[in-house]
């Protein structure tokens, strides 16, 4: 029928069920907005009429948010000024990029920023799983199809490149998984063998 994966020629499902919990578990959500035309509003930042000069180099080109501050102004994590790239000198009507934890309307931009701010770019990522205190172990290989078939089949794997997550989140963590993946998906294909001596410095 449509929608639908047959057995294969050994009789068992090719994928599994249901995903284990552990794999569709909330990420934390980041939001990059790149603003340009934009002056940062001192008497919004600073309060209205406590400094003079509200222009010019002695305004902050980063700002960071403390949690009070956060939780203020609308899950703003931290707004840095990026400067041009033709080393030009900055004047009035600058870039900015905004790191948040939700999309920033127009208005709350023009608070920050100004009337004259546009929206240059808006991206949405996830950064790192939500942990929530707590923590839960997977395999790389979360659904083995040839599992009651002794191994007499090389198809209906299913593997989680991301389980290092669990423990720790980062660049290097991403490589260090999809190399461990890579190499149980060698040894089950018989590429490679299932013990081999490795060479210094061979991290898995």
């Amino acid at each position: 029928a449509a929608g639908t994966i047959s057995p294969d020629h050994e009789g068992h499902s090719p994928l599994p069920r249901q995903l284990p919990a552990v794999v569709t578990r909330r990420y934390i959500q980041s939001v990059t907005t790149i603003v340009r035309n934009a002056t940062l509003q001192a008497d919004y930042w600073f309060g209205q009429g406590k400094v003079e000069n509200r222009t010019g180099p002695w305004l902050p080109r980063q700002i960071y948010m403390t949690a009070a501050g956060k939780f203020k102004e609308h899950n703003v994590t931290g707004i840095f000024r990026i400067p041009p790239s033709d080393g030009t000198a900055e004047d009035d009507g600058a870039i900015y990029k905004i790191c948040s934890s939700q999309h920033l309307s127009l208005d709350i931009l023009r608070k920050f920023f100004g009337s004259s701010v546009e929206i240059e770019v808006e991206h949405e990522w996830y950064i790192a799983p939500d942990y929530q205190g707590r923590g839960t172990s997977t395999d790389f290989m979360i659904y083995d199809g040839a599992t009651g078939f002794q191994g007499h089949t090389k198809a209906g794997a299913l593997y989680y490149p991301h389980a290092l997550d669990l423990a720790f989140s980062t660049l290097e963590s991403q490589a260090m998984g999809a190399r461990a993946v890579a190499k149980l998906i060698a040894k089950r294909l018989e590429w490679i063998e299932t013990f081999q001596s490795f060479s210094v410095g061979e991290e898995l």
